[in-house]
């Protein structure tokens, strides 16, 4: 399965500078390079820039809870500057230069419109299987109005960190040469706008939504009127408007933001893709308990107790995590086993080609290099020195 982050959530620049989100490069007056090309603000002489990683702080949470149920999963990041038909048009295009079968797509914020179009063109379920949305814009939102106008808090706070452009002059570029932006501006719920989305099959599709923040949903003539139907970007109404197509709905208490790492939207999402329903929400804790429990014979064995796991197995399920986490290169077939060497001595006289130094917390100096069946090892490198049991010591 795939993560698709929100507006924003993917890096942009060249292949050896990034410049979103990159604080240093913002100070020094780089963000008019974010100008889309086709753009006529596009400055003529910057690289093109593009995609390179997910920021992982935001979505890593997600990953591995979805990882502890037994998906594969990786990122997919995306240059959010786009319009939504583009960057769906390119999913479908990455999905099938890929083998593997069918995907399933977790998508936040703006992410959801991709995946959505994506899903609706794939109506025989070749490329993709069910899709989760988390506070997805599907009628737009206020924020993008906000950010087109320069009042968007976000805005603001770039060009304070701008040594060299103003409010204006982000807005007049990059801000408003980006295509997304301007597919996120708000619809008229005239009741024409739900029939419009493009979606697929009742079924497929599960939109999780938030409220309980001040949310823009409408101009007044001092500003913004605010209401608590929303998750302080996205009104509840826009997040919603698929279930009046049928399309089934989960509400969940929080911030726009924050949705990706909070606990009780991932096991809602694990319910979702491995059912087509979303957990009553007093079942769901339990039922997220019993699907991972030891011996429970529809548990993925990969998450089952560590001790009773043989060596090979134990190799396979850490090669997930030795992967790249930022989504840079997304991997879509299942990791090899890597081949572990545990040298006891100083980095610089390791004959390997990188070294990996963890920090950990109530685990035994040897706990690691044993669980992988480097028990000698272990106790050479404690016998003499290398580990120290005490924290704070190297």
């Amino acid at each position: 399965m795939l993560i698709l982050p929100g507006l924003l959530g993917s890096t942009l620049g060249t292949c050896n500078h990034a410049i979103w989100f990159n604080p240093l490069a913002i100070a020094l007056g780089e963000l008019p390079a974010l100008a889309l090309p086709a753009s006529p603000a596009a400055p003529a002489s910057k690289a093109h820039c593009a995609a390179t990683s997910v920021l992982p702080f935001i979505y890593l949470r997600l990953r591995w809870q979805l990882r502890h149920a037994g998906f594969r999963v990786a990122y997919w990041p995306y240059d959010w500057r786009e319009s939504p038909d583009t960057l769906a048009a390119r999913l479908r295009h990455t999905l099938e230069s890929e083998p593997g079968g069918t995907r399933h797509l977790v998508a936040h914020s703006y992410g959801g419109l991709i995946a959505a179009r994506a899903a609706a063109a794939d109506s025989r379920e070749v490329l993709i299987g069910r899709v989760v949305t988390l506070g997805t814009p599907f009628l737009g939102t206020w924020a993008a109005h906000r950010a087109l106008h320069g009042d968007d808090a976000m805005v603001r706070r770039l060009a304070w960190l701008d040594s060299r452009h103003s409010v204006a002059q982000l807005r007049a570029s990059p801000v408003s040469s980006w295509a997304s932006l301007h597919a996120l501006y708000v619809h008229q719920d005239d009741g024409t706008a739900v029939d419009e989305l493009a979606l697929p099959a009742p079924g497929r599709l599960g939109c999780i939504v938030a409220g309980g923040r001040p949310t823009p949903v409408g101009r007044e003539d001092n500003g913004y009127r605010l209401s608590r139907t929303g998750d302080g970007t996205v009104a509840l109404l826009s997040a919603a408007a698929p279930a009046r197509r049928g399309h089934a709905v989960c509400r969940v208490e929080g911030g726009h933001g924050s949705l990706p790492s909070a606990p009780a939207v991932g096991r809602a999402v694990v319910s979702f893709l491995q059912s087509g329903k979303f957990p009553a929400k007093a079942a769901a804790r339990s039922r997220a308990a019993r699907s991972t429990a030891p011996g429970n014979a529809q548990a993925n064995p990969a998450v089952q107790d560590w001790q009773q796991l043989p060596g090979g197995d134990r190799l396979r399920f850490l090669a997930e995590w030795v992967t790249p986490v930022d989504g840079a290169a997304p991997n879509l077939q299942p990791p090899t086993a890597p081949e572990w060497r545990v040298h006891c001595g100083l980095p610089g006289d390791a004959a390997v080609d990188a070294v990996v130094v963890g920090v950990f917390r109530h685990v035994a100096p040897a706990g690691l290099v044993s669980a992988l069946g480097a028990t000698r090892a272990a106790r050479d490198a404690l016998s003499s020195g290398r580990f120290l049991a005490r924290v704070g010591e190297v």
